[in-house]
Formats: structure tokens, sequence, C-alpha cells
């Protein structure tokens, strides 16, 4: 009996003890949401949309000197390499990739977040402890994010036990409904990728877009926003001067983990104008005419979403709801 009372107070004083913010799903979320851009990693993703279509890609991802790297390349259709660094593409190689090349990667699906990001996602979500599992032979703990209303996504994670890198993220609609899912079958942790495999070849086409506004160009001149879901806020704002065409104006909204985008453009053709709705995987896209502008909501939300704020959308010089 004696023997036994150690194993006693140690267990009492366990689950007695403070939970650490290491314990908690949010925190866990921070951390597989940091790994997923800082570690380095190369591995085999399978990616899947709400239609069943696969998409087999080789993955590196590199993080050296405050300098994030990825390359992604086809291992089944045509040859297709996509090259991005620190999130945004800067060039590519073979036909024009399908979006599972932008999309298979767990920074694409799992944007970066903070302790404030976190704090907001907590008024429309649900953050909550899925226990632990296994993903490409290792060890996994699993969150969920469940929305609280229809506007968004929810998120399944299980990211690596070990290093916080996610192996698999689902993104679920209504009724948890797959929508769109990227799991490792294979994932190693070198100490060492080389320089080589990140360069451009040659033949790569450029990607990179500008950062901030055109000069001399008014942004919204013709449209303004209306009501949006709540939680969502414009995080982005640019003008992008298009060959040959007017430029086409960029805003980004955002709740912190989902994201939409509003693109507009003076209105040219009519007749071929798109008005209506397309979608393709967990992308949704809605599109009418303002005023004298054509307006293109697209984003990785349900379909209500894209309606809502693309009918929110009115003509400058439109009288206040």
């Amino acid at each position: 009996m004696r023997g036994a009372l150690p194993v006693l107070v140690s267990a009492a004083l366990f689950f007695l003890r403070p939970a650490s913010a290491a314990d908690e799903p949010a925190a866990w979320l921070l951390q597989a949401s940091d790994a997923a851009r800082t570690a380095s990693y190369e591995g085999v993703v399978v990616y899947r949309d709400d239609s069943d279509q696969l998409g087999t890609l080789h993955v590196l991802h590199r993080f050296r000197n405050a300098r994030e790297q990825e390359r992604l390349s086809a291992l089944d259709g045509p040859p297709r390499d996509v090259f991005r660094e620190n999130g945004r593409v800067v060039g590519m190689v073979g036909e024009p990739p399908a979006r599972q090349l932008h999309a298979a990667l767990p920074g694409a699906l799992l944007p970066r977040l903070d302790e404030t990001a976190v704090r907001q996602l907590a008024q429309h979500y649900d953050i909550t402890e899925l226990g632990a599992g296994r993903v490409a032979g290792r060890p996994t703990r699993g969150i969920e994010i469940v929305p609280r209303d229809g506007y968004r996504y929810g998120f399944q994670i299980w990211a690596d036990a070990a290093t916080g890198v996610p192996l698999k993220v689902s993104l679920l609609g209504a009724r948890g409904r797959l929508v769109q899912q990227l799991i490792f079958t294979q994932i190693a942790f070198p100490p060492r990728i080389a320089d080589a495999e990140f360069v451009l070849p040659a033949a790569a086409a450029a990607a990179a877009e500008p950062d901030s506004l055109a000069p001399d160009v008014a942004p919204g001149a013709g449209w303004k926003l209306g009501p949006v879901p709540a939680g969502f806020e414009v995080v982005l704002r640019t003008v992008k001067p298009v060959r040959d065409g007017d430029p086409v104006e960029h805003v980004q909204l955002s709740d912190g983990l989902s994201a939409v985008s509003i693109f507009s453009a003076r209105a040219q053709d009519e007749a071929r104008a798109f008005n209506g709705y397309a979608s393709l995987g967990a992308m949704n896209a809605y599109a009418r005419r303002v005023g004298g502008y054509q307006v293109t909501v697209v984003g990785e939300v349900p379909r209500s979403t894209v309606r809502m704020i693309g009918d929110g959308v009115q003509p400058q010089d439109a009288a206040a709801p």
C-alpha cells in the first residue's frame, strides 16, 4: 500500500495543476499556424475537393533567414511547378496550373494567426479539442473550428504532435460536408534543403503582383461596400494596372480565418459580362454589374456569403439604405 501512495499523490497533483496555455485548443491552433510557415519540411500531399477530384503533389518548404520559400510539383497530369515566397506566387513552370497547386499547402488553408486574431475568431467560431490521431505514420493532435453562422466554413486540423505542422486539414460546409481537404501521405523534416531547389528555371513565368495602390488611381471611385457578415473587415485594398484596359481594384475582407475578395473594373462589353454564380471546389464566385462597373466577389466561403456581399455593393452616388 505504501508503494502506491506516491503514485496516487502524483496523479492528484497532475489533475489539480492549472492548465497551461499549451493545453488549450486555441494555443495549439496558434502553434499549427506558425509551424506551417516556419518549419522546413518535404513531403507528398494528396488534395481533393467536394467533386472527389484528386491531385498529388510534391511539397518542398523552407524557412530560413526570415524568408519562407515553397515549391509545389504536380505528380500527376502535365508537369507543373509553382514557386512561392512568403505566401505569394513568384513563378510557374509548365501548363497553367490547376488551382489545387495553390491551395495544397498547410499555409494556404490555415492563415497566419496571432493571439489577437484568435481572440477575435472566438466571437464567430467555437474552437474545440479533437484529441490524438495519426497521419502519415506520425502522431497528431486535432482541433476543430466550428462557425456559429452559415457565412463561413469550418475546419478540422490534425497537426504533427512533435512539430505542430498541419498534416491534415479539412474544410467543412453545412452539416459537416467535406468541401476541401489536404493530407500528407509522406513527410520528412530535413535539417537542410538546398538553395537550388528554389531557383526559378529560365522558363518560369513571372507571377509577382504589386502590393500597393497604383499612383493617381482613386480606389472605389464608382462603387461602395454595403453590409457584410459580422466579423468581416477590409484588410487589403489595391489597384492593379491592366495592359490595354482599365485598372482592376481588389478589396479583401477577412474575419481572421476566412477571406473574401472583391474585384471591380469599368464594365466594357455588357453582352460578354459574367453575371451570377460560379464554383470550383471550396471557391465560390458571384458577379453583377454595379453602375458602370463589373463587380466580382470571390472567396473560400459559402455561396450565401458571396451573394450577400455582392448584392450589398452599390453605386457610389446611391442613397444610403
